[in-house]
């Protein structure tokens, strides 16, 4: 498994940098919406990325052999040189003819050494060599066994690195979701007409046919919109007491949170960042794609209407209240939208001043 998600990161790396490149040239001055498709499209295939490297052809590296001159030396005790002759002369020693190999006795012909023996017995040699060679197939048998265990070893220790990492992620979100959880347990459901009755309008407008449930809690500044089939929006506790163009404009950011299915492309990203918790990139995107979401929304509301430097002042304000509660609402949730976070203000701001 570990081969494989390592093999899913480095392709998922070249997705996600090709995301950035077709961003930051191809759709520059194209809408949010369409930058935040390629961010979510580039951390979907992340998980495509990684069921399908089992199929996929694998990135090999060819690896090129060494020369004959790198080759370590033979062993020279394996190597039988003769360098006498038959009959005691040396081999090539220049004479122009043989040397007179004729028996003059049966006794010298049983006396005289079989050509090419050595003065060791025949029987003493085999049992020597094969003694060396099992002593060296022993040895080579202990470093195969060993190298073998200490790559299952750390297989096992980076695939365990892995699963805590990956735990430890995804138990930040939970932790915040537990939190989002806590408050609409403690909130109350809107039954103020006026409330009731605009988001009904905002939501025909919008084209929106789920249907959409209004909250107002307490220890929260800003507006957060969670749930895919069953939407939700909650709202602080003093949304009461806010003039009608800040109802509107917060229901029309809450509202395209849910007519783009912003929910499930922001569990989705959080989900391949708890998977690939280790790679920047994955991070980057995720990153990215957050910012453009929000900018996205933003756009929404300035399509209707709303004067850019009224809801930039808006904004301002909540980003304030958040700083001074520190609600629970700004914690990292599965799938739950805070409509205003400190670390993604400035960039908003630029984009609704000057678009």
């Amino acid at each position: 498994m570990l081969a494989f998600i390592i093999s899913a990161t480095l392709k998922g790396a070249a997705v996600i940098l090709a995301a950035l490149v077709i961003n930051r040239t191809i759709l520059r001055r194209r809408s949010a919406a369409s930058r935040h498709a390629v961010w979510s499209i580039a951390l979907v295939s992340q998980f495509v990325l990684l069921l399908a490297t089992p199929v996929m052809p694998a990135w090999n590296v060819p690896v090129l052999r060494a020369p004959s001159w790198m080759v370590g030396p033979v062993d020279a005790s394996l190597i039988t040189v003769a360098t006498q002759g038959p009959a005691g002369g040396d081999v090539g020693g220049g004479a122009a003819t043989a040397p007179d190999d004729t028996p003059s006795s049966a006794g010298e012909l049983a006396a005289r050494p079989f050509p090419g023996a050595a003065s060791e017995p025949a029987s003493m040699a085999p049992p020597a060599r094969a003694g060396r060679g099992a002593g060296a197939a022993d040895e080579a048998g202990k470093y195969s066994i060993g190298s073998v265990g200490v790559r299952v070893e750390m297989s096992l220790v980076l695939t365990l690195a892995w699963a805590l990492g990956a735990l430890l992620v995804l138990l930040r979100y939970v932790h915040g979701t537990a939190q989002v959880a806590r408050l609409a347990r403690s909130s109350e459901r809107v039954v103020d007409g006026q409330w009731l009755s605009l988001a009904q309008r905002t939501a025909l407008r919008m084209g929106i046919d789920r249907p959409l449930t209004l909250l107002r809690g307490e220890r929260i500044g800003v507006p957060v919109t969670w749930g895919i089939v069953y939407p939700v929006v909650l709202l602080p506790e003093g949304a009461d007491t806010w003039p009608p163009e800040r109802r509107e404009f917060v229901l029309l950011h809450e509202m395209a949170h849910v007519k783009r299915l912003d929910a499930l492309t922001q569990a989705v990203a959080q989900l391949a960042e708890a998977v690939f918790w280790f790679n920047p990139f994955v991070w980057y995107a995720g990153q990215q794609s957050r910012l453009e979401r929000e900018r996205a929304c933003d756009d929404y509301v300035l399509f209707h209407g709303t004067r850019p430097s009224f809801y930039a002042d808006e904004l301002l304000g909540m980003v304030r209240r958040i700083d001074a509660r520190r609600d629970d609402a700004a914690a990292p949730a599965f799938a739950a939208l805070a409509m205003a976070r400190r670390s993604e203000f400035e960039g908003r701001m630029l984009a609704i001043l000057d678009p």
